[in-house]
């Protein structure tokens, strides 16, 4: 019975047409699947998007093309179709602190307009500062400590200190030791 198996696959794979005129250029298939994944490139497609995954309720994906975006000045411009002071908001209220300090700091590190008005917004509104102390408490101990350093808040004594008790009344003892050198 082994055979016989044997003979009907040799059988099936020997009568099945073989293309050996294929083409080992792969650059149509490589560029169609690079375009159909390709990143939106203007302020408008950046903003669309955004808007549209904010409105069905996905903060997460809406600030991830906002970040992804960011290089069009997407975080620039004011605009009536995104409000992006709302939509953090909107995520505060959801506990997404690790998705609002990375817009956060998207806006703080542009160093292109220290003094544009949606720079101005956000950073009014959430101050890295209060951003930090809010990452602590709501438990995301590493992204707080990573963020104390990037927008350079170690030198603020109070906070530091805020910082090391909110690790130490949650038992981070290893991060709160890291911290404290």
């Amino acid at each position: 019975n082994a055979k016989g198996w044997q003979r009907s696959y040799q059988q099936r794979n020997s009568s099945r047409p073989r293309n050996t005129n294929r083409s080992t250029n792969n650059s149509t298939r490589y560029n169609n699947m690079r375009n159909s994944n390709a990143p939106h490139t203007t302020v408008k497609s950046v903003r669309d998007v955004a808007a549209k995954l904010a409105k069905a309720g996905n903060y997460r994906g809406a600030a991830k093309a906002l970040l992804d975006g960011a290089s069009t000045g997407v975080l620039r411009e004011v605009s009536p179709q995104l409000d992006v002071v709302l939509m953090i908001r909107a995520m505060q209220q959801r506990n997404l602190y690790p998705e609002i300090a990375q817009i956060v700091k998207a806006v703080w590190a542009d160093s292109k307009d220290q003094d544009n008005a949606m720079r101005a917004a956000i950073l009014e509104a959430f101050p890295p500062r209060e951003l930090v102390k809010r990452l602590v408490t709501a438990h995301y101990h590493e992204k707080a400590c990573r963020y104390l350093g990037e927008f350079e808040l170690r030198k603020d004594d109070a906070l530091a200190q805020y910082v090391l008790g909110q690790l130490v009344k949650a038992c981070q003892f290893d991060r709160a030791m890291s911290e404290a050198k």
